[in-house]
């Protein structure tokens, strides 16, 4: 098929693409199986998916250019075959006028393509290159699509978002617990990672005076990333679709009124000075009592402030900063883009709340394991490597006395087998008759899990009084000698405690209690 396309053939050009059409077809069949057998690689299918698509809108674009036939190549080539013209006839005119052309045979026609196709091919034995397959099979397209998915999810994903998983929201956690004003407010809890998580979509609810400078670019920044996670997460979904349903659904809300009063707060800040005597535009703040507003006037941060102003508007700002149309319609763009993002934000959080929830429980998971535990899984994770042939070739290291191995993979010296004692056998009953080889072993396993659960099999504390005690008689016999030694030093009240009765006679406090129930006292 190869070297017939090589040799510009229109015909099997167009029966190769529906070729190469119905093997990607069959290649996204496989992808969804293979999302389906590894649902942890879901990521991958999606896209995998979306480059056979986009690879069978390309050739289907290609398909309807070759159907329209605009330059006639495909008609030519037909005719050619048919035996209607002859395959090295060319359009002649004379006087401007095209000549008909002239009607070859039909076996002329069939040796003179096969003779070009021979000539093709004898060339290309000649150069020594290797014709290259026109349509792979589904196997090696699908292999060779998938590890460029997985190049691609490793390079737009973090370690911490898991290919798609999890989000990874440390970064906008850092800069949302800077937000002092905010956090006085108390109305999201960032405790922690997880609770910021929780509560991060509930922007809403903050005072609309604690929204500065600062919270609109950690909004942005918000809005930014949920935005372009789910793009990256969602490859097959229609993104620039969504976008704008979130747009127009906000647009209608505005219009009805269903943002919570926003349109009222957006109206009242931009309004005219007159209509708000109290607000200072400048200092953007608004004072409860006349006499504090003309104080504050007099203030440096306010004329700082209104200086400031004045430098960017040129004069349009006087020196009681009453608003010009200029800056109410700037203010009045930036709180509606504020309203925008909070709006988007809480949808957002909507559409990826499986996901949120997932990166809770597995921040959860990650607190709670222990650090062999987390070594573990990122083994786990991990790619085997392919052996080399070395280490495939490797004989295993002689060891007839079954020496423990160093951090070399070796076996330790004979002397340091002796100096630490590796050779000598301890055994504990409580344990269950587990022997552990060596001092040192033998000390550390009073404080591990199989000696403490045999202990509390006993019903005996595992303190330091029975260290070094492995049998079961002993710690038992102790134990009950350690109790007696107790309640011998206990304080006893019935025997110990001493009363006096009238006649100043002394007394325990059972005989006391006795003859004051006889009334003989």
């Amino acid at each position: 098929h190869g070297i017939i396309l090589m040799s510009g053939s229109i015909i099997e050009r167009l029966r190769g693409l529906h070729e190469e059409i119905e093997i990607l077809e069959k290649a996204i069949a496989k992808a969804f199986h293979f999302r389906d057998d590894n649902p942890k690689e879901g990521a991958f299918a999606d896209y995998m998916v979306q480059k056979f698509m986009e690879e069978i809108r390309k050739k289907s674009q290609e398909i309807l250019s070759i159907y329209a036939d605009k330059d006639d190549q495909k008609k030519n080539e037909i005719e050619v075959l048919a035996g209607q013209r002859d395959v090295w006839w060319e359009a002649e005119k004379t006087d401007g006028v095209e000549i008909e052309p002239k009607k070859g045979d039909v076996w002329v026609n069939y040796y003179s393509k096969l003779k070009e196709i021979r000539d093709h091919c004898t060339k290309l034995q000649s150069t020594m290159e290797e014709v290259p397959a026109d349509n792979p099979s589904v196997e090696a397209t699908f292999d060779q699509m998938l590890s460029l998915a997985t190049r691609k999810c490793d390079e737009i994903f973090t370690a911490e978002e898991g290919k798609g998983k999890y989000v990874d929201m440390n970064t906008l956690y850092t800069k949302f617990i800077n937000l002092k004003k905010v956090l006085s407010a108390n109305v999201i809890k960032a405790d922690t990672y997880i609770s910021y998580l929780l509560n991060f979509s509930r922007l809403k609810e903050i005072p609309t005076r604690l929204k500065d400078k600062a919270y609109q670019d950690y909004v942005e920044a918000l809005y930014i990333y949920m935005n372009g996670f789910i793009k990256k997460s969602q490859p097959l979904s229609d993104h620039s679709k969504f976008e704008m349903d979130l747009k127009n659904q906000f647009e209608q809300d505005w219009k009805d009124g269903k943002l919570d009063g926003w349109k009222k707060i957006v109206d009242r800040a931009t309004v005219s000075d007159k209509a708000d005597p109290l607000f200072c535009f400048a200092c953007q703040k608004k004072f409860t009592d006349e006499n504090v507003f003309e104080h504050h006037k007099k203030g440096k941060k306010h004329i700082k402030a209104v200086d400031a102003l004045y430098v960017k508007y040129g004069g349009m700002i006087t020196a009681e900063a009453s608003v010009p149309k200029e800056v109410k319609a700037e203010t009045k763009k930036k709180l509606e883009r504020q309203v925008f993002l909070e709006y988007a934000i809480e949808k957002l959080y909507d559409n990826l709340e499986d996901v949120i929830y997932a990166t809770i429980n597995q921040v959860r998971k990650k607190q709670s394991r222990l650090y062999s535990e987390i070594l573990a899984a990122e083994n786990e994770n991990k790619e085997p490597e392919p052996a080399s042939e070395s280490e495939e070739e490797k004989q295993p290291e002689y060891n007839p006395k079954h020496f423990p191995t160093g951090f070399d993979g070796k076996p330790i010296p004979y002397w340091l087998y002796k100096l630490h004692g590796l050779g000598i056998e301890y055994k504990c009953e409580i344990c269950g008759g587990t022997s552990y080889w060596g001092r040192r072993a033998f000390e550390r396993h009073f404080q591990e899990w199989r000696h403490a659960y045999g202990m509390k099999c006993l019903k005996i504390p595992n303190t330091v009084h029975f260290r070094d005690v492995t049998r079961i008689e002993d710690a038992l016999k102790l134990y009950h000698k350690i109790m007696q030694d107790n309640y011998s030093n206990s304080f006893k009240p019935d025997i110990e405690e001493e009363f006096e009765d009238s006649q100043g006679n002394i007394l325990n406090r059972k005989q006391y209690i006795d003859l004051q129930r006889q009334g003989l006292l």
